[in-house]
């Protein structure tokens, strides 16, 4: 499993998707994830001013805390991805029949 580098921003929240969202830290915009449950326990809001740590992938932020401008911040823990082998998670990786 790789390791990502952690990241830790200041900005404002822009676009919100469901649980993804961009935030603009200085000049820079950066496409940041939540996950379904980070969502329920954290309400994102486009203009809202925040602080965020995560993991950096190659195409966002994975996010492991975040807070509003003068709160606590809110944990988020993701849910480790499963990765079957093969295209049934049998380990096999030739098909139904092993072959």
């Amino acid at each position: 499993m790789p390791h990502h580098e952690t990241i830790a921003l200041s900005g404002v929240v822009r676009h919100v998707f469901a649980h993804r969202f961009t935030l603009e830290a200085g000049e820079d915009v950066w496409l940041a994830d939540l996950g379904p449950r980070g969502a329920e326990l954290f309400e994102l809001e486009s203009d809202a001013e925040v602080t965020l740590a995560g993991e950096l992938r190659p195409s966002e932020i994975k996010v492991t805390e975040i807070a509003r401008k003068g709160e606590a911040p809110v944990a988020i823990h993701h849910k480790k991805p499963h990765h079957g082998h093969g295209p049934h998670g049998h380990g096999h990786g030739h098909g139904r029949h092993g072959r």
